[in-house]
């Protein structure tokens, strides 16, 4: 790509994103009762019906939640509750079921399995749909991976089933609200990222970075400024981390590269000499007088 003058349009609004993939993590707690569905069944459990249907048992269940975006990017929370089902020698069952209190409605159900070892025995994606077109937006589909995947970690990173505290939470979502760009940063590799004031940083320009096969060789031209020379070779144009180039390090001043220990010594010797010769002077001085004086 050619090089170009860049402008970082401050102000400018993003597009609110509507959320597509949520990712779970932590763990459940394998040491709770089975519940039976004959005393509460999953699979028709509404917490909106109504009459009321009874809750879940507390002992036997955890309820989490997940702030996710719709199109016009108004949130919503996403409760997903999760209750043991099953227990069996290769592993437990526990079931989920996925809600949005705004709208009143249940969006998802389904099963998982850990295996003996606590981890996720089926590591196939779930996608729900969640209708907001009351609110006056898009229909959503919806991925939930509990397995890790989705924050590139492993499955022990995902939903695990251990005999340790409830800890499952909506770990990552990927929608937002709209945003208004107001700051901007320089990473490592030299991405010019824009902030906006939703939370979300977008990747703008890259800057480029120059190397030379002799870098001692390149001509001073003032002010900390260098140019190609015949001695430094040609310029090679790329971007930092790529091909032997640097890192960037934005908003920082780079200090003196000088030796403070060896110009301090040269500031000394520089001082004793001023006050050496300075006292030959005065000493010259001193003689003249004497000598006018003896005129006299």
């Amino acid at each position: 790509a050619s090089l170009t003058d860049i402008t970082i349009p401050i102000g400018a609004k993003m597009e609110a994103r509507k959320t597509g993939l949520v990712g779970f993590r932590c763990n459940l707690d394998s040491r709770v009762d089975v519940v039976d569905p004959a005393d509460w069944d999953p699979a028709v459990w509404d917490p909106y019906a109504d009459p009321p249907m009874e809750s879940a048992p507390t002992a036997s269940s955890h309820d989490t939640s997940t702030e996710i975006f719709d199109s016009l990017g108004n949130p919503h929370e996403l409760h997903v509750l999760w209750v043991k089902t099953g227990e069996a020698a290769g592993g437990n069952t526990w079931s989920w079921v996925a809600h949005v209190p705004s709208l009143k409605a249940v969006v998802g159900r389904g099963d998982v399995t850990f295996g003996s070892d606590g981890k996720l025995a089926s590591a196939d994606p779930v996608k729900i749909t969640i209708d907001f077109t009351a609110k006056g937006a898009e229909s959503s589909e919806v991925e939930l991976d509990f397995t890790g995947k989705s924050f590139d970690k492993e499955t022990i990173e995902g939903v695990t089933q251990y005999g340790s505290a409830f800890t499952t939470k909506g770990y990552y979502q990927d929608g937002c609200t709209m945003g208004v760009l107001d700051d901007f940063f320089v990473a490592a590799d030299g991405s010019v990222m824009g902030a906006y004031d939703n939370g979300q940083n977008i990747p703008m320009y890259r800057l480029s970075l120059a190397t030379f096969v002799n870098p001692s060789g390149l001509a001073k031209i003032g002010d900390t400024h260098f140019k190609e020379s015949n001695n430094s070779g040609l310029a090679r144009i790329g971007v930092p981390l790529e091909d032997g180039a640097g890192s960037l390090l934005g908003g920082a001043l780079e200090l003196s590269n000088i030796d403070l220990t060896e110009q301090f010594t040269q500031l000394i010797l520089a001082q004793r000499g001023f006050q050496a010769n300075a006292r030959v002077i005065n000493t010259s001085d001193q003689v003249l007088e004497e000598q006018i004086n003896i005129k006299r």
